[in-house]
């Protein structure tokens, strides 16, 4: 229960100094991802182990997709529950904004859960 003005500027300052935390220890989760592991190539090994670089490569490019990104979905894909649903809505939006359809769609989506055996990493 809030007294006064004086506990609502606490709870503010508690609020953003979690938040603040909160958004550090994902950051530099996201270091020691890209450090250790990353995407293991990034697009660029993507599309090659699927055989989509010349008909995707530009496409990926043009969406601003990058390695950032796809290590971003990666990431989300290792975490809980609600971070691999993160995960999915990152691959649908990959997806739709590169323009990927049918077999190439599937491909990079299976790639991207972890389920493509080419995939090194």
């Amino acid at each position: 229960l809030i007294k006064s003005k004086k506990d609502v500027i606490n709870d503010d300052s508690i609020k953003k100094t979690t938040l603040a935390m909160m958004k550090q220890a994902e950051e530099e989760k996201k270091k020691e991802f890209r450090q250790n592991k990353g995407a293991a190539g990034g697009i660029a090994r993507m599309l090659a182990d699927l055989n989509l670089t010349e008909k995707y490569a530009g496409a990926f490019e043009a969406a601003g997709v990058d390695d950032a990104a796809l290590d971003d979905i990666l990431l989300m894909n290792q975490g809980d529950e609600n971070e691999k649903a993160e995960g999915q809505k990152g691959i649908e939006e990959l997806v739709k904004a590169c323009g990927l359809i049918g077999g190439s769609a599937v491909k990079v989506q299976k790639y991207l859960e972890g389920g493509w055996k080419g995939r090194v990493g």
